[in-house]
């Protein structure tokens, strides 16, 4: 799937490169090449501010032991919905993590990483990293008492 992306992006870059964006004097392969580094680099700092903040770097963790809905996120971090989601549109922005439907509720899981090579680069290695982290260690404690449907009988 990695693949068919990086060929259709190729061809639409190609394409536009040589109606639009080719100047007198510029060599195709030249531009062509810049605008790709240049999407690299868009790829690259996506996953880096998506990452830049503890909380979504709690989610990544969170979603380390199981997939998630919204509220049992919100119920970990002890912030909005709004916020929740805010912060998983990021994540899944920058291909770090997906969401599926489960008849009414969406859940959000670690991303397969076939989107970018940074995300997933960052998925793996976020695996091995802060576990010793004291917050993490309170969240890995508190998961597995989180269930939707208790929260979602709070709630109603």
């Amino acid at each position: 799937m990695a693949v068919y992306k990086k060929e259709l992006i190729f061809n639409i870059v190609t394409n536009a490169l040589f109606m639009f964006v080719v100047r007198p004097g510029t060599q195709p392969i030249s531009a062509l090449w810049q605008l790709y580094e240049e999407f690299e680099m868009k790829q690259f700092i996506k996953v880096m501010k998506a990452l830049s903040d503890p909380n979504r770097v709690k989610i990544m963790k969170s979603l380390q032991s199981r997939p998630l809905c919204v509220c049992e996120i919100k119920e970990i971090l002890g912030i909005a919905q709004s916020t929740t989601s805010k912060h998983l549109k990021l994540l899944e922005d920058a291909g770090l993590v997906r969401s599926f439907k489960d008849g009414l509720w969406v859940n959000y899981s670690l991303a397969d990483g076939s989107d970018s090579p940074y995300s997933a680069n960052m998925i793996g290695n976020l695996k091995f990293w802060l576990s010793d982290d004291t917050e993490i260690k309170k969240i890995n404690g508190i998961l597995p008492d989180i269930n939707r449907d208790d929260i979602a009988g709070k709630t109603a």
